[in-house]
């Protein structure tokens, strides 16, 4: 299967350096709002991809409610300084670049008790989606968090020669096991930058 998808890969490469950037950037535009609309629903925000479009360009008139709003706002910010990173080449993950991204995604709902951008101080239960009142998943105790992220940045960093789906499959499952941050774990940027 990696190896099909590895095929698909180079051929869109292949079709995308060969077609008028006007074309290209509109469907880079599209795949990045659809991203945002898709990553904000896991969240429940509910933002349609056309309407994260027109966010993104600027338009005020957008029927949304302001909270969904300044969630796609804030993500698409996000998701545009992850891309912006793909060419840098000394990128290296760091605790600071994480919390900063945090800090992207959920700075404007940084309060002294869900502090953005900083590891969690308490702990966290994912809660069942049929019945709320059941964890779930209960997250590692806060006093382990910043060893276990340091784990996770190591191996980010390092290269281990296993495929980059495979790779940002293990990153996000990571991520999210330990659940860093009060709020707002859906931040996990793409290992596999090549």
């Amino acid at each position: 299967m990696l190896g099909e998808i590895e095929r698909r890969r180079e051929s869109l490469r292949h079709q995308v350096r060969n077609t008028p950037s006007k074309w290209t950037l509109g469907l880079r535009r599209f795949l990045t709002a659809d991203a945002v609309a898709a990553s904000n629903s896991i969240e429940g925000f509910k933002v349609v991809t056309v309407d994260v479009e027109d966010l993104m360009e600027g338009e005020r008139d957008v029927e949304v409610s302001e909270v969904d709003r300044e969630e796609t706002l804030a993500y698409q910010r996000m998701m545009t300084y992850i891309q912006s990173l793909h060419e840098v080449e000394d990128f290296a993950y760091s605790r600071g670049m994480l919390n900063a991204l945090h800090w992207m995604l959920q700075g404007h709902r940084h309060t002294p008790r869900k502090p953005a951008g900083q590891w969690r101080r308490g702990p966290v239960h994912v809660t069942d989606a049929d019945d709320p009142s059941v964890a779930a998943y209960t997250a590692p105790d806060p006093d382990d968090v910043p060893a276990l992220m340091r784990e996770l940045i190591d191996w980010l960093n390092a290269e281990d020669g296993s495929h980059p789906l495979v790779r940002a499959a293990m990153a996000h499952l990571h991520l999210v096991s330990i659940h860093p941050w009060s709020d707002g774990t859906a931040v996990c940027p793409d290992p596999c930058r090549r």
